[in-house]
């Protein structure tokens, strides 16, 4: 899975959660001015939170990876 994709499907579901959250607000009677920069802020903290699980998952993921490619690099290193 490529950067480029992940980066879509973060926008698509951030941009997605402003709607809803626009919706939402503006059918509870909220005005314009008030609720779009809440949807704003809604699809700003959605985009972090997949941001933070990302750097979560590489923080605690980081000891395998880095020893695998330990081993892959010895391996080349050894047939060289």
């Amino acid at each position: 899975m490529s950067s480029s994709w992940r980066s879509k499907i973060r926008s698509a579901f951030a941009l997605v959660a402003a709607v809803f959250a626009g919706w939402w607000l503006s059918g509870i009677g909220w005005p314009w001015w008030a609720w779009l920069p809440a949807a704003i802020l809604v699809a700003m903290a959605v985009y972090m939170t997949f941001v933070f699980g990302w750097f979560l998952y590489r923080k605690l993921t980081y000891e395998p990876f880095a020893r695998a490619a330990k081993r892959r690099n010895r391996a080349a290193a050894a047939e060289e």
